[in-house]
């Protein structure tokens, strides 16, 4: 029998079987408006909500969340009806202009072929645009336009990035929404299916990839953005206050940054770079 997950307030309180959950309406233990979500939901609903269970009489003065409106996805899920560039367009505005609203729409499940294929095209593309650029920069600063050599190595350096960088690409996505549901979860706002994590980091990542292109500070301005969207988001798919969702964002990057310092630091000590 598929569990359903409770989250109060960004509080996740387990899972439970139907009966259990709906003995704890009853004896006041879950309130109508937890919300709870089990596999084959597109959303979390408030308990109040479910058709299945029978919560206990409201207290007076105690109001129920109205119905959660559908979230029909962003205009890439409708890319058969707009055609693929507006659609792109459409997605990559709504979320770099007004990305609570986006994340508010964003459907929370329904597979991650969809947000895996934008985020993928955008930053694929973005990437080979920023790597020929900074390459042409490389060898007219080199004079390489005149050096036979310098040509073939720089080619072969780009057919590296064409063929690998998929494979890098794919790869950290699905270690990026890992590690953003491992950090939701030391910080005790776990709760929120994997799928739905996903589909934030690839919607937010893919979009702030047409930052690639901008020469010098476009990946930083990118990064900084990405990491601000992500926040965004984690806060429009469940309970979770903002203040807790930039503690799950940054958390990884601070320990990641440390592992760093630390890292470069053991090395100075043990090899004597810089003397």
């Amino acid at each position: 029998m598929k569990k359903i997950h409770i989250n109060r307030a960004g509080t996740a309180l387990g899972q439970f079987t139907t009966a259990e959950v709906d003995a704890g309406l009853k004896s006041g233990e879950f309130l109508p408006t937890d919300l709870g979500w089990r596999e084959g939901m597109a959303e979390w609903k408030p308990l109040g909500q479910w058709a299945d269970l029978d919560p206990a009489p409201v207290a007076e003065g105690l109001v129920l969340p109205e119905p959660v409106p559908e979230r029909d996805g962003p205009d890439w899920e409708h890319r058969e009806q707009l055609s693929l560039v507006p659609a792109i367009v459409g997605t990559v505005k709504a979320f770099l202009l007004n990305p609570a609203e986006a994340f508010a729409n964003m459907r929370t499940m329904g597979g991650l072929g969809q947000p895996l294929f934008y985020y993928f095209l955008l930053s694929y593309v973005g990437m080979l645009i920023a790597i020929g650029m900074n390459m042409l920069l490389q060898m007219a600063g080199a004079g390489i336009a005149g050096n036979r050599t310098g040509m073939i190595t720089s080619m072969t350096e780009l057919a590296a990035y064409v063929f690998l960088m998929p494979i890098v690409l794919v790869v950290s996505l699905y270690l990026y929404a890992a590690i953003l549901q491992f950090s939701l979860w030391v910080t005790g706002a776990g709760g929120i299916p994997y799928e739905t994590i996903f589909r934030v980091a690839a919607y937010a990542t893919g979009s702030t990839a047409v930052f690639s292109v901008v020469p010098i500070c476009g990946g930083f301005i990118g990064s900084i953005w990405g990491l601000i969207l992500v926040i965004i988001g984690l806060t429009k798919v469940s309970n979770i206050t903002m203040g807790k969702a930039v503690v799950v964002v940054l958390l990884p990057v601070i320990v990641f940054c440390a592992i760093g310092s630390l890292a470069a630091g053991l090395a100075i000590s043990l090899f004597g770079f810089g003397k």
